[in-house]
């Protein structure tokens, strides 16, 4: 059974994101007054983690209330859009290295990546050289 939907807030705005953590604050007004002070229902980080409960007078409708739903949803194809435009420019760059010859970042970013998912990069016949079991 789905969850009921709710409209608890009069506006959800996602317009600020943290500078330092690249975080786009899901802020909540229970009315349209600009000189109201908003409730922090949620965050979504730069991976598209939604983190929810950052005030104490949050409850368990707000995270149901349909303009939070909407927000959460806009705010994750912001960060994945955000997050592709990263990896297409860290390619060019990968790409301007690669042609001096220096594989050096490469190097350093593979060395973040789960040796399974690394095997499974590998040709299918190679992977029983290494010790992790990969399952089809």
């Amino acid at each position: 059974m789905a969850k009921k939907t709710m409209q608890v807030f009069a506006e959800v705005l996602t317009d600020y994101t943290d500078p330092e953590t690249g975080e786009i604050t899901i802020d909540c007004f229970l009315d349209t007054n600009p000189d109201s002070e908003g409730i922090i229902v949620a965050k979504v980080t730069p991976d598209g983690e939604v983190i929810k409960g950052y005030n104490p007078e949050i409850k368990p409708e707000h995270s149901n209330c349909s303009l939070v739903i909407q927000a959460i949803k806009e705010a994750k194809n912001e960060q994945e859009e955000r997050k592709q435009k990263l990896v297409d420019n860290v390619i060019e760059d990968l790409k301007k290295s690669f042609a001096d010859g220096d594989y050096t970042v490469l190097d350093e970013l593979l060395k973040f990546i789960p040796s399974k998912n690394l095997i499974q990069a590998l040709p299918e016949e190679d992977w029983e050289n290494y010790p992790i079991q990969i399952s089809e």
